[in-house]
C-alpha cells in the first residue's frame, strides 16, 4: 500500500513572485511599457547586499536557483486590452552568477570563481555580478542540401497567446450548476462572475542557466504604461487598482533539483 506524498522532493514550496507596492505611481503615463516590471520574491525589490560594501544600491533581487535545475514557471495569463484588441504581455527571463565573495557574506550558491573585486563604479568597488538574458536555440536547415547547419541563439521571450472563443469555458454540473476548478485567488465581485473560477496560470518549464533568476514583464504594443487603461486589469491583479491587496496573485516559481 502506498505512502502518501505531502511534497514532491523534485520540486521546491511556490515562490509568489509580484512587483513591489506601489510600482504603478512609478510607471504609470511616464515610462515606455517595453520598460519591465520586475516580479520578485514577496515584491522584495532590492537584492539583500544592495548599498553594502562591494554592492550598487540599486541591485534588483534574484531569486536563487540550482544552476542546471529544472524551473517550472506559472505565468499568469493575463492581457492588456485596448477596445476590443487584446495585447500579451511578455515575459522576460534574465539569470545571474553570484561569486565567492557573495558566498562569503551570505552563504548563497556561486558559479563566479573571482574572489576579488571587478571594475569600480565610479569610485566605488564591485563584486562581479554577471547577468545574461534567456535564450532559445533555433536550428536553420542547410540550403540546398549543402553547406553547415546553423544554430542561431536568439534571446527568448515568453508571450502567452489568449485562447479562442470557447476554448476556456467552465464545465456544467448535475443540475446546471457551473463548476468551479479555481478558487480563493479573485473576487467574482471584482473580476466577473466567471473570470475567478477559471485557470489563471500557463505552465513553463526552462532549465536554470545561472545562480538567480530574475523576471520581468513588458507590453510592446507602443505607447506608457497606462494602468488606468490599457493595463487596468495589470493593476487590478498585482497593484491596487482593485481597491483590494491579492496577495496569493503573481509569477510562481518551482524549483528543481539540479540532479
Amino acid at each position: 500500500m502506498g505512502e502518501p506524498v505531502l511534497s514532491d522532493p523534485q520540486f521546491s514550496k511556490s515562490f509568489i513572485t509580484r512587483p513591489f507596492a506601489g510600482f504603478e505611481t512609478v510607471y504609470t503615463a511616464l515610462v515606455p511599457a517595453t520598460t519591465p516590471v520586475q516580479f520578485t520574491e514577496g515584491g522584495q525589490a532590492l537584492d539583500p547586499q544592495a548599498g553594502k560594501p562591494g554592492y550598487d544600491p540599486n541591485l534588483v533581487r534574484g531569486l536563487g536557483v540550482p544552476m542546471g535545475a529544472r524551473v517550472l514557471l506559472w505565468i499568469p495569463n493575463v492581457f492588456a486590452q485596448a477596445g476590443v484588441v487584446v495585447i500579451p504581455y511578455i515575459w522576460k527571463l534574465t539569470w545571474r552568477l553570484r561569486n565567492v565573495y557573495d558566498f562569503r557574506q551570505s552563504r548563497i550558491p556561486f558559479h563566479y570563481p573571482k574572489q576579488g573585486e571587478g571594475v569600480p563604479d565610479g569610485a566605488s568597488p564591485r563584486t562581479v555580478i554577471p547577468a545574461a538574458n534567456h535564450v532559445i536555440i533555433v536550428n536553420q536547415a542547410e540550403p540546398g542540401g549543402v553547406g553547415v547547419m546553423t544554430q542561431n541563439v536568439r534571446i527568448e521571450q515568453l508571450r502567452p497567446e489568449p485562447a479562442g472563443v470557447g476554448q476556456d469555458l467552465l464545465p456544467l454540473l448535475p443540475g446546471g450548476a457551473t463548476g468551479v476548478i479555481q478558487q480563493g485567488l479573485l473576487d467574482p465581485a471584482t473580476f466577473g462572475p466567471n473570470t475567478p473560477f477559471k485557470p489563471l496560470y500557463v505552465p513553463v518549464e526552462v532549465a536554470a542557466a545561472g545562480d538567480e533568476l530574475l523576471i520581468g514583464v513588458l507590453r510592446d504594443s507602443g505607447g506608457n504604461w497606462d494602468f488606468a487603461g490599457i493595463d487596468l486589469t495589470f493593476a487590478n491583479l498585482f497593484g491596487s487598482a482593485s481597491g483590494q491587496n491579492l496577495p496569493d496573485i503573481g509569477l510562481y516559481v518551482h524549483v528543481g533539483t539540479s540532479s
